[in-house]
């Protein structure tokens, strides 16, 4: 290594490589040259210094440590004393930290020399940043050291924390950005900001002046997240969030309210065919596709699930082969199934697709083919005529896309994957000048060539005994270009919250596939009501019904393709059902001080309170009709409409004048009785808010609808003239 080392103060490192047994050295950091080590040192060791002959020049040693290190480790420093109040602000240290290793330091304060309950909890603190609390005489930090791998540690050199005599901090923090998540497992998640460290508190209950209950975080952070749990679904809460500084400045939050949703499932559902078949069918058809598929209707259409081979198909042996169902597939060995008549043909234009195992043996084949029924010259598969199939070809492990638009003329091409053995859907697309491949949806090959004479669909497998074809359903286009299919009606037997409706399709280019849906209070009364277009899968019914009931139309512009509905199912939960309530006051001025309340109290002479027989009617302003009405107790000057649907905007009427159940809006007078007028409407929800006026005279408010109670919706009305408020 050199003399430059001696007569110097520097820190060496020896490691001992695991394994090798080898070693590596290193001077204050560095790697330096090491003679390889020929054989390997494995056993133990012990730690020496040595310094040899004596009387020689003496070696000096100002300290040492030799690994493993310990997993984990605390130090906490002296209480460090300021000799009077201060206000600490950026801690810095010097550090460390290699891969695998940490290095935490948190900070407490306090005003007694010895640390006690008065004092602050330790807490974390980044390096170079304030630490940001109340002023304190004493302060201490605390470093925890901790390694996943034995042979390095993390290394604190020096800390230091400035502090000032800096003013007292009495303002709390400032909360925004409140959120609020309910969930139905009857958990709700609350996350707000503030603009400094601080605790995190929910205050929380069911009555919004009964706060009761609490969960608290004594975490002093700026991002706040409190989870609470063991809520009650269909149950409004009220809540507050709260948070303190290290100061101990407490900030409130706004009154908020949230509502636990009750838990969805999949009420009404069609998967399979069964499900499809209770439905009504118009210019479509319930494809074999998938256990059940709605499509347009194709020109040809086989699930080969009777007992024998279905009309219009006839089996022709190569080698003393045949055809037969077993268990809702062809079977084909050693023989040919094809579609008959011969006059059974398709053009240009058409599309095949069907559900098939290939077996392992060679020359099988599923598709168009050209020619007779005959099994020799002229026939069908003979090379005699056109063909285009899925095919094995002259293996027995490789699938190929094969094509031949004139006799001698062929085109093989091998499809990469396996797919021998297992069930695929297979899809060929017969083009004016191509022909286009598909396996479970995915183009696989294209071929370009012109087949213009007719061909007919055929199943075929040369070699009789050995591996076998199995065909599960086939359809050939053309389809139909419109169709639709209704579903059977879905009664729930009570009243729901229809929420998310969700299907399962596919939408060939050229087609589309539109589902609506209606609703209605029984089974009665759903023919009557009109369809709704859901804009997509996934989206919110958000509508409370009994019975629901939906359709799907199917359009396509190409005549070789369509689209199916696979499955859909629609989700429902129990309604949560709120209640709208509010008071009718005696305002003498609302129109003057812009709220709405009971300031006839003040007026001189006194007021007569407010006159009996006065109506509130809800109206939907989806269908524009009256849904409830309610008189208003001239004893409390309250209304509440109870078992209102959620998730709906509604107006509210003032009115003396009786109306029933389903009027049209449009014939509502918000009259007052004579000697009386109105002086202002305002939805005071949440209900700490100042009751603030609409600035309009109408008896009449819009108040859009949630999942909570909506309280306060007041109306201001008065004597004719009114009298001025003099207290």
């Amino acid at each position: 290594m050199g003399t430059n080392l001696l007569d110097a103060m520097h820190t060496y490192r020896i490691e001992w490589q695991t394994g090798s047994g080898s070693f590596s050295f290193y001077v204050d950091g560095v790697l330096v040259p090491t003679p390889a080590v020929t054989t390997a040192v494995t056993g133990n060791m012990t730690v020496q210094i040595s310094a040899y002959p004596a009387g020689g020049a003496a070696l000096s040693v100002d300290w040492i440590k030799a690994t493993p290190y310990a997993a984990s480790g605390i130090f906490t420093s002296r209480v460090f004393d300021a000799g009077a109040a201060r206000n600490w602000d950026l801690v810095n240290w010097n550090a460390s930290v290699p891969a695998n290793t940490s290095l935490l330091i948190s900070v407490r304060k306090g005003n007694t020399p010895v640390p006690d309950g008065s004092w602050t909890n330790f807490i974390a603190v980044t390096n170079g940043a304030s630490i940001g609390c109340s002023p304190s005489q004493y302060i201490q930090y605390k470093a925890a050291l901790s390694s996943t791998a034995s042979s390095v540690s993390p290394v604190l050199y020096d800390l230091s924390i400035d502090c000032g005599n800096y003013p007292a901090d009495n303002t709390g923090p400032v909360i925004s950005s409140i959120s609020i998540s309910p969930n139905s497992n009857g958990t709700a998640i609350i996350s707000w900001n503030t603009d400094e460290s601080s605790t995190s508190v929910v205050q929380y209950g069911t009555v919004h002046t009964n706060l009761n209950l609490n969960s608290s975080d004594p975490a002093l952070v700026t991002a706040h997240t409190i989870t609470l749990s063991g809520l009650v679904p269909g149950t409004t809460y009220f809540c507050q969030v709260q948070s303190a500084d290290c100061s101990g400045n407490l900030s409130n939050g706004p009154l908020r309210s949230f509502a636990i949703p009750y838990p969805t499932s999949n009420c009404f559902e069609d998967i399979t065919t069964a499900d499809f078949t209770q439905g009504i069918v118009t210019g479509t058809s319930i494809a074999p596709a998938a256990d059940g598929a709605i499509s347009l209707v194709p020109a040809l259409s086989e699930e080969f699930n009777g007992p024998a081979l279905p009309a219009g198909w006839q089996s022709f042996p190569w080698t003393g082969g045949s055809s037969a169902i077993s268990y809702g597939s062809v079977v084909v060995d050693g023989a040919r199934c094809n579609a008959v008549p011969a006059t059974t043909t398709y053009g240009p234009g058409s599309s095949m697709e069907f559900s098939a195992i290939f077996g392992a043996g060679s020359f099988q084949h599923i598709g168009f083919g050209g020619g007779t029924d005959a099994t020799g010259t002229g026939g069908i598969y003979n090379g005699d005529d056109p063909w285009a199939m899925f095919s094995t070809g002259n293996s027995t492990s490789v699938l190929k896309a094969r094509v031949s638009p004139a006799s001698g003329t062929y085109y093989d091409m091998d499809i990469p994957g396996s797919y021998i053995g297992t069930s695929h859907v297979y899809r060929i697309y017969w083009k004016t000048n191509s022909i286009e491949f598909y396996i479970d949806g995915t183009l696989v090959h294209t071929q370009n060539t012109t087949i213009s004479s007719p061909m007919r669909p055929a199943i075929s497998d040369y070699n009789n005994g050995g591996a076998v074809v199995k065909v599960n359903w086939m359809e050939v286009s053309p389809y139909n270009l419109s169709g639709q299919f209704e579903s059977r009606v879905f009664d729930a037997g009570m009243q729901k919250q229809w929420q998310t409706a969700n299907w399962n399709a596919s939408s060939p280019a050229g087609t589309q596939l539109q589902v609506y849906y209606r609703v209605a209070s029984s089974p009665a009364g759903i023919s009557s009501a009109s369809w709704t277009l859901i804009p997509a899968s996934g989206a919110s019914l958000n509508v409370v019904a009994q019975c629901i009931q939906y359709k799907a139309a199917l359009t396509s512009t190409d005549p070789a393709a369509s689209p199916r509905l696979l499955d859909i199912s629609f989700q429902c939960a129990d309604v949560q059902w709120i209640s709208i309530s509010g008071n009718v006051w005696n305002d003498v001025n609302a129109m003057n001080d812009n709220m709405v309340n009971n300031s006839g109290l003040l007026q001189v002479p006194p007021n007569p309170g407010i006159p009996t027989g006065i109506r509130v009617y809800l109206v939907n302003t989806a269908t524009g009709l009256i849904e409830k009405s309610a008189l208003v107790s001239p004893a409390t000057n309250m209304y509440q409409f109870s078992n209102v649907a959620p998730n709906k905007t509604y107006r509210i009427y003032l009115s003396f004048v009786v109306y029933s159940i389903g009027t049209p809006e449009s014939s509502i007078i918000p009259l007052i009785n004579q000697g009386w007028e109105h002086t202002g409407q305002k939805n005071a929800n949440p209900p700490n808010l100042p009751t603030g006026s609409d600035a309009l005279n109408d008896g009449r408010i819009t108040v859009p609808a949630g999942i909570i109670n909506l309280i306060k919706i007041n109306f201001g009305i008065r004597v004719t003239g009114g009298d001025a408020v003099t207290g």
